[in-house]
Parts: structure tokens; sequence; C-alpha cells
């Protein structure tokens, strides 16, 4: 579906909630379906365009269904929320967009916000983000609210400007559980973070195989003032052109414990930081409804972790406990007593 407009904005390429002019909010539920291959366009200048697979001026929830393929942009590059828009009334109570086995992939914006544009509280559980692209936020642009990433997977999008991963740019937060932010590449600062205005806490997640083109191969601060807190995390194996670089935000303090951090210049870590090689074997289905990286045998983030929010499972889900040893592993994957060696039937037979 197209949406088009030569005189003024445009909303929603495949699905419009709400009416903006009116400030009437509306509620969306979607349930086992796919928003695919949608675009939204306007020829007007530097009037805005929302949501090429779906803009929601209320409330909505997603469980189940794939958002893909969708687009976003304007004559002057002012597109956002490739996948998904949602945003307030003016001045209303704020609004939540909640994604549970929800994936986003290859959506785009010529703006911001390849896959999501959140002006209110996002939640992500059990979702795959990967291969979008935006100018800032080549998978997620947090405009305002909490963005909450829970047992999920960033992989695969890119940036033209910062945050291939999540651009975190108004004054909101970004709460990390049990997840991987992988391989995603920003051609200004922040492979896969990029902060202007807000905190951020990662806990029991991994961070690798970024690259940014300026600095903060995986994390960049603008301020280096606002919280950064790491409990339990990786974040190594990121790099700047050929060098190592993991976490830019100079003058600036990590919050937490038990972490395992590559290259932080300037910046002071908790006492108890832990440097080296993760020795992170590649992204791969090691079980579970997303993609993870094992530790190999060796690695010093085995049983060199804590578990401050007493989760029960790891990234992957059921049946893959939090801890197990004398501690957990740092990172988003904890190593299992009887870790199977058979990937293609890892999560066993379908009855």
């Amino acid at each position: 579906n197209f949406a088009t407009s030569n005189t003024g904005a445009t909303y929603g390429g495949g699905i419009a909630i709400g009416n903006r002019d009116a400030q009437v909010q509306g509620t969306l539920a979607v349930s086992s379906s796919h928003v695919q291959n949608n675009s939204a366009l306007s020829h007007c200048g530097y009037c805005p365009v929302r949501g090429g697979g779906v803009f929601v001026y209320g409330n909505s929830t997603f469980e189940a269904s794939t958002i893909s393929g969708n687009a976003s942009f304007s004559d002057a590059h002012y597109g956002a929320g490739g996948g998904l828009y949602f945003k307030s009334r003016y001045g209303g109570a704020p609004v939540t967009a909640t994604l549970t086995d929800t994936d986003l992939g290859s959506n785009s914006a010529d703006n911001d916000g390849g896959a999501i544009g959140a002006a209110g509280d996002l939640s992500i559980t059990r979702g795959t983000i990967s291969g979008n692209s935006g100018q800032s936020g080549g998978a997620i642009v947090q405009l305002a609210g909490t963005l909450t990433l829970d047992s999920s997977l960033l992989t695969g999008n890119i940036a033209l400007a910062n945050g291939a991963g999540i651009f975190l740019f108004g004054y909101g937060e970004v709460n990390v559980v049990d997840s991987t932010i992988s391989e995603n590449i920003a051609l200004g600062h922040g492979g896969a973070l990029a902060n202007s205005f807000g905190s951020v806490h990662m806990s029991s997640s991994t961070v690798t195989g970024n690259s940014a083109n300026e600095v903060g191969g995986a994390i960049w601060f603008d301020y280096a003032y606002y919280t950064l807190s790491l409990e339990s995390t990786i974040v190594a194996g990121n790099t700047v052109g050929d060098s190592a670089d993991d976490i830019f935000a100079p003058g600036g303090t990590v919050e937490g414990s038990h972490d395992l951090i590559g290259i932080a210049p300037a910046m002071t870590l908790p006492a108890d930081t832990i440097g080296g090689d993760p020795q992170l074997l590649p992204l791969a289905d090691n079980g579970g409804p997303t993609m993870t990286h094992a530790l190999a045998a060796g690695s010093p983030a085995i049983d060199a972790g804590s578990n401050p929010l007493a989760l029960s499972f790891d990234q992957r889900g059921e049946g893959f406990m939090r801890v197990y040893g004398s501690a957990a592993d740092i990172g988003a994957f904890e190593v299992q007593p009887n870790e199977p060696t058979d990937r293609i039937f890892a999560n066993g037979f379908d009855p």
C-alpha cells in the first residue's frame, strides 16, 4: 500500500490509527499478522512523513507478527519510523507500544528510526530487529519515554549518522535486559547505541561486533554526565575503522558491576570490571527465538557475572537457566550443563 501527499504531511503507509488533526487518539491491536512492503511519501518540503508501515496516534500492541519492508520518505528527507511510528496527543498522557514475539526487518526511513520512531514508551520482548536503515537510529529512534528491550536481538542495522541500533534523542531512558546488540554499523557515532539526552541501563546483555566511522564503536554519549549503568554485561569487540573502540564518553563514569568492557578511553569503570577477549562465538541459532553469541570454553566471562534482576533464564528463554555454576556468566548467554552440540534440533522436534 502507498500513502502520499503533494502538499502536506503523510501518516501511515499501511495502517493509520487516530486523528492527529482533531487530536483524537486510537488503539491498535495486531496479532499473528504481517505488515509488509508499505510506504509513505510527501512531496511537501519539510512536511513530516511518519510510519511507512504503521502510524499510531495512541496505544498499540503487536503479538507474534512481522513488520518488514516498509519505508517512510520525503523529497526533503523528513521521513521517520519506516516500520512503525507512534506518539501521543499534545499534552496528553504518555502512550505505549508493546511488541511481543514480533520481528522488524528491512524497513527504512530517510530521516530517523529505520524500523521504529517512538514518541512514547516502547517495549520489545523476544524480537529480532534486523537489516533496517535510517539517518540516526538505524533500528530505533527513542524520542520520548522509556525503551525496554528484553530477550531480544538488534543486528545488521545501519545508520547514516548516529546510533545504528538505538538512537536515544529525547529526554528518556533505555533499558536493555538479557539481549544482544551485534553487527550494526553507524557512519557517524555509536554503532550499537548513541545517546544525546537520557540514561542507559544494560543488564545481562552482550554488545559486540558493532562499528562506527567516527567514535564509539558500540556506545557513544554526547554528554558524559548522563547515566550509563552496566550490570553483568559484555561491551567488547566493537570497532572504529581498524581500531578497537567500545565506549566513548570521555570524563564519564560507568555505574554497575561484574562487567567485561574492552576499550573505554578516559572513563571511570567499576572496580571489578574485567577486560580482554570475551571469546564470543559467531552469532548463531543456539536455541530460543533469537540468535545469540555463545561463550567459548575458557571464556573469562564464564561464572564471572551476576544476576541483579533475578532472571530465571538467559536470552534464549525457558529451558536455558540464567545461572549455572558458581555465578552467572557475563552477557546474554549462559553456558548450560548440557549445551546441545546439534544446533539443527536445539529446540527439539515439533510435535
